[in-house]
């Protein structure tokens, strides 16, 4: 699991249940939906599914400096 560094969870409580149950182990993905505000008070927002859990495994890694994002190897080689 991973955040960019300008991202935060309000309230955590239902991730934290997500893998105290082991809910997570039916799942090679997860996603959650952050918001972006587009005005300074806050009144406007957008909301986007977000890819930010992944199992790890050796056809997956992640690239990007500042925002990663997910490669998944077995996509790729059916792209190419």
């Amino acid at each position: 699991m991973y955040i960019d560094d300008d991202e935060w969870f309000g309230d955590s409580s239902a991730i934290i249940d997500f893998f105290n149950t082991g809910e997570y182990q039916k799942y090679n993905t997860a996603y959650y939906i952050p918001r972006n505000y587009t005005t300074v008070d806050g009144k406007d927002f957008e909301n986007f599914w977000a890819l930010r859990m992944s199992r790890l495994t050796r056809d997956l890694h992640y690239d990007g400096v500042k925002h990663n994002y997910a490669i998944f190897q077995d996509v790729l080689a059916k792209i190419k």
